[in-house]
């Protein structure tokens, strides 16, 4: 089985927090969503971190490593918050 960490840190009232937090020390091999430009859509009507479209996220997964294929090979795909918890785990059978 293969895993991709993916660090998603943010702080509030602090954009580019996460990134900094990230280029500081991470988990080897983990890459770096952010969460108001990748994972998020424009505030709104669907509230302030609305999901993304589907193109948009795909293109920031492909950007971080996820891609079909390595979803294809039974991977997983570990979201890391601050506190080092993990927040979403995706494994895909």
């Amino acid at each position: 089985m293969r895993y991709q960490f993916v660090d998603c840190r943010w702080e509030l009232g602090s954009p580019g927090r996460g990134r900094e937090l990230y280029l500081a020390g991470h988990i080897p091999g983990a890459s770096f969503l952010d969460v108001d430009e990748d994972l998020a859509g424009p505030p709104g009507e669907g509230g302030r971190h609305p999901l993304p479209g589907a193109e948009t996220f795909g293109h920031a997964a492909s950007e971080a490593g996820i891609g079909l294929k390595q979803l294809s090979e039974r991977g997983t795909v570990a979201l890391r918050e601050r506190s080092g918890r993990v927040e979403l785990a995706v494994a895909i059978p």
